[in-house]
């Protein structure tokens, strides 16, 4: 039986294992990026409305304030 140069069966189911490997890697790496990339955009959204909250906070500070010196000169 001649043998067939150059190819050996180990290599081969080597090779495709690795290139599933690769594959899946390449997926994962893929949609673990659009996990922080969605986290991120949450954090920014977040960082936006504790802003908002903050200014709303100073505007009612000032109020208050006002308020407050108003009421001791009464």
């Amino acid at each position: 039986v001649p043998k067939k140069i150059g190819v050996n069966p180990l290599v081969n189911s080597q090779q495709l294992s690795d290139e599933k490997f690769f594959k899946v890697l390449n997926k994962v790496s893929v949609e673990v990026e659009a996990i922080i990339f969605r986290r991120n955009d949450r954090v920014i959204f977040l960082e936006q409305e504790l802003e908002k909250e903050k200014k709303e906070l100073v505007k009612k500070r000032k109020y208050l304030k006002k308020e407050y010196l108003i009421n001791a000169q009464l």
